[in-house]
């Protein structure tokens, strides 16, 4: 008689089993669950009869068709995964996916791959829907990460909210942007969001220079009001979120330029467990120093990292990087950049 551990085992195939059944769309055969599971075929059909007798909450087993003696069943009602996905919303669901970027941006791999795990559970109960889906899938791709030390600005959840509904929707939206001290009026195609540790932005280009245009970046803290269009726009098939974050070191766009730190080696071990920038090579010197190399622009946002190193790191590339910089960065380490 199987014991307490071994009921729990058979517990969790089985709800595998009836989720692989709902995801299928042409039917798994005997064959397919033997090789999944390596178990036998009189274990399969007890299986297959087990999910005929919770027809009452997962629906009923249908054989799709026959080819020859394979036999292919689904389960059509999918009501397993509508269960399960019922009590979590789309925003719950995308908080996974930067959750995991900002674990592994810190450095802690085992736990940002539990919950990659999870989150990638959940999109497979995700894959029979539709609209939500899509929705979802436009909303985690949409979701980036720029990391920027210091605190962050407080901003209007509720006009976050909005753009992102106009975001998954591919509709247009309207915001009341403070710039300069005064609130100004824009139309514009949402893109996407970088997430900053001081400020958080929304990328989109302006609705009358759509399909052209740059991508620009505003902050939600200067956002005031944010209202949904009924105007709608295509997805640029051109423009990627990812391409667009790996062109800066932090958010500020200006153009990516050829990077070279040299950390000294108290320091190495440390500077090791950062991922600066996602292009980096880091490189362990004889001397015990660290040097990190990447391309990407933010010049600025540099700096004020790097302040932070003191002076554990010399600005190898690019040589005038210092001196290029407004005050007080530019007086205060002018000359850094030279060996």
């Amino acid at each position: 008689m199987p014991g307490r551990g071994e009921n729990y085992g058979l517990f969790l195939e089985l709800l595998d089993l009836i989720m692989w059944l709902e995801e299928s769309a042409s039917g798994i055969t005997i064959d397919e669950i033997i090789e999944r599971f390596g178990i036998d075929r009189r274990t399969v059909e007890r299986r297959l009869n087990a999910v005929r007798a919770a027809n009452l909450f997962v629906g009923d087993l249908e054989l799709v068709r026959k080819e020859g003696p394979q036999k292919y069943f689904k389960l059509p009602d999918k009501r397993l995964a509508s269960f399960i996905l019922a009590s979590f919303t789309e925003e719950e669901l995308a908080a996974f996916s930067t959750a995991s970027q900002t674990l592994r941006r810190n450095n802690m791999t085992a736990q940002a791959s539990a919950l990659e795990e999870v989150e990638a559970k959940l999109k497979r109960l995700l894959k029979w829907k539709t609209a939500k889906t899509t929705n979802l899938e436009d909303l985690l791709r949409s979701e980036g990460l720029a990391r920027r030390p210091g605190p962050i600005r407080r901003y209007d959840e509720d006009v976050v909210k909005t753009l992102r509904e106009a975001l998954m929707s591919f509709h247009q939206v309207k915001i009341t942007y403070e710039l300069e001290g005064r609130p100004k009026d824009f139309t514009l195609i949402p893109l996407g969001f970088l997430y900053g540790e001081r400020q958080h932005y929304l990328v989109a280009r302006h609705a009358d220079g759509w399909p052209a245009g740059e991508p620009h970046h505003f902050k939600f803290s200067n956002i005031q009001k944010a209202e949904k269009l009924e105007a709608d726009f295509e997805e640029d098939p051109t423009f990627s979120l990812a391409d667009h974050a790996a062109r800066s070191f932090g958010v500020y766009q200006e153009e990516p330029f050829e990077v070279e730190w040299l950390f000294k080696p108290e320091v190495a071990a440390e500077a090791q467990n950062y991922l600066f920038h996602p292009s980096q090579k880091m490189i362990k010197n004889p001397n015990g120093s660290l040097t990190v190399k990447f391309t990407a622009g933010g010049r600025l946002e540099m700096a004020w990292h790097l302040y932070t190193w003191g002076d554990k790191v010399t600005v190898v590339k690019p040589i005038d990087f210092w001196e290029t910089l407004p005050a007080p960065f530019g007086k205060a380490k002018a000359g850094k950049g030279k060996r």
